[in-house]
Formats: structure tokens, sequence, C-alpha cells
């Protein structure tokens, strides 16, 4: 990926959480929406989608919790921990998002987005034009800094109009895992190894990196 002097890198991240998509617009979708990202299987009809409504609509908005031997329902977003609610939170974030850049007076180079983070490349004078564009999805922005930028795993970079990709660790961090010796099941620490040597050998973008 090529980068020019006037474009700059930005991080995006959703200023409230992912599931508080409202249900009414994540779910009034129109079909050809939801076909289109393979929410529905292209092979049905469009009338899958409303067939099932009902039924989404109904776990999405009866979520009841016990705090304090009171019982209360939500009310607004998503419902916490139903595996229906982070396809049609992602479903809702896709339909704003598409608009937004539609909207946008100069458009993003690069738009990467994975739930409620994104990655762009932009010309650095439509900062704040691009910002007011997506006021309705409540973005933060942070720019680049000494030609780098943290975005999620990995640490991107500009070197001489290319980017590079590495993999980037909150100072925080502490290099802390599952103990060899614990007792957790022997499957989660093959897991855990083989995760770190996933990110080793494919988050790097180049050959030194991944050595």
């Amino acid at each position: 990926m090529e980068i020019c002097d006037d474009e700059i890198m930005l991080s995006l991240s959703r200023c409230l959480p992912f599931y508080s998509n409202p249900c009414p617009e994540s779910l009034h979708l129109h079909p050809r929406q939801t076909q289109k990202r393979h929410y529905v299987n292209l092979q049905n009809k469009s009338h899958y989608w409303w067939c099932h409504l009902p039924f989404i609509e109904f776990v999405l908005s009866n979520n009841y919790f016990v705090y304090n031997d009171c019982t209360y329902k939500q009310i607004h977003g998503c419902t916490m921990g139903s595996p229906v609610s982070p396809v049609v939170a992602n479903l809702c974030i896709e339909v704003i998002e598409d608009s937004a850049l539609i909207n946008s007076m100069v458009p993003p180079k690069t738009w990467k987005r994975y739930l409620d983070d994104s990655f762009v490349i932009i010309k650095r004078d439509a900062i704040s034009a691009f910002h007011d564009t997506l006021n309705s999805i409540s973005f933060t922005i942070e720019t680049e800094s000494n030609d780098q930028i943290a975005f999620l795993d990995t640490l991107v970079s500009r070197k001489n109009g290319k980017i590079t990709i590495e993999e980037y660790r909150i100072p925080r961090h502490r290099d802390r895992y599952l103990a060899l010796n614990s007792h957790h099941e022997k499957k989660y620490k093959i897991s855990t190894v083989s995760t770190l040597l996933n990110r080793a050998c494919n988050l790097p973008s180049t050959a030194d990196e991944k050595s």
C-alpha cells in the first residue's frame, strides 16, 4: 500500500459501545442491503429477512436482568450476550458508515474497519470536513505521530511512501500468559502458543519483522 506526502493516517474509534446501536434502525433495513453484506443467503428470496424479523426483534428487545433483587429490562441498544447482537450491530454500523463515506466531500483513500475501530488514509486538509461527516457515528480521531500510528494489534508506519505493518503491544503489556504448570486445560495452553505464532507470522508485512 502506498501513501503520499499530502496524506495522513488516522485511527478512528467510536465513542459509544459497539452494541449501543438502536434496534429499530438495525432491524428494518432493506433485504438487498443484508444480501449485499452476506448476512442473508443470496440463494434465498428477499422475503427471508422479513419472515424472521419478528423473531429477531423479539430476541433483541426482551433482555432482562436482576440487580439488588429488582428486575430490569434493557431498553437501549442490542441485547448483550446474544449471538444475534453482533451481526445486527455490525449491519447497522455498515449502513451508517456507507452513508457517511458517500456523502463525504473528500472521501478517504483507505477505510478499514474492525467492529468500532477504523484505520483511514485521507488528505491532510480534509480531516476536519471528514470528521464532521462522521458526527452521526460519534468517532474520536487519533492522528499519526512520527510517521506511525497504532491500530488494534499492529503498528502502521510510513517509509519512503510505503505502508509497513508490524506487531504492536501497549506500553503496559507485561508478556504474561498462561503458565505451563497451571491447572488450565492443555488445549488452552496450546492455543496461547498458536495465537502468538500466528501473530508473528501473519501480522508483519516485511520479512525482517517476521524473523
